[in-house]
């Protein structure tokens, strides 16, 4: 039988890391090998184009520099396997916000549409390995958030109990799985998502530093 556990379920990028500045780079290399003009694009740029998903932000930031969008993706995800993961890529507070959890008796799982390869690379360039008990990426085999699938998958390798589980994301595929799984859902109002506005009657968190104390209610680990 498994042990009842409290977990908290967490989306990857715009929730525990910006990689926009990764991918800022990894799109200006393919720019650099494709054009002549010196076209360029920023993090910003990237932070703001994230929620397109690969292929929508591929065609928004390359631009008339796009080939095959198939093919596009493909070079991108072999760049990006290859580039370490700066630290900076965690936003701020998330080390010490996991490492309360953790004293809290917090299982955490990560949920992700990133690749699992990447999902995984992330958390080991990261050093954040150690604070998983699952880690869970797109697969050809899965539909993406927010289909329940990969987040039940999350829940099993995790062995945890569904009733002691909460969802913590960016955006409102995030927010629409948690529905579908009856799940509380903490929205990352830093991330990329949409304003806080537009997750009505939900909890926000400003800053990683909320989301320990924002996690514990939604578990019921306090009063």
């Amino acid at each position: 039988m498994v042990r009842a556990s409290a977990l908290a379920v967490f989306d990857l990028d715009g929730t525990l890391v910006d990689s926009a500045e990764v991918f800022a780079d990894v799109i200006n290399d393919m720019l650099a090998e494709r054009c002549c003009g010196g076209a360029r694009v920023t993090s910003e740029a990237a932070r703001q184009a994230v929620s397109l998903g690969g292929r929508g932000m591929l065609a928004s930031l390359l631009r008339e520099h796009g080939r095959d969008p198939d093919a596009d993706l493909d070079e991108f995800r072999a760049r990006y396997v290859a580039i370490p993961t700066p630290p900076s890529s965690l936003y701020p507070g998330v080390s010490e916000g996991l490492a309360e959890l953790a004293a809290m008796g917090v299982r955490m799982a990560i949920c992700s549409n990133k690749p699992q390869r990447l999902c995984e690379k992330v958390v080991l360039d990261l050093g954040l390995d150690g604070r998983f008990a699952s880690v869970v990426g797109s697969t050809p085999d899965l539909p993406a958030k927010p289909d329940p699938a990969l987040f039940e998958k999350a829940l099993a390798l995790a062995g945890a109990q569904p009733s002691k589980r909460c969802l913590v994301g960016d955006e409102i595929t995030d927010q629409l799985l948690a529905r579908a799984v009856g799940a509380p859902f903490i929205h990352a109002a830093y991330g990329y998502g949409a304003r806080a506005a537009d997750f009505r009657d939900e909890a926000h968190a400003s800053a990683f530093s909320a989301v320990p104390s924002l996690v514990a209610h939604a578990l019921g680990l306090v009063r």
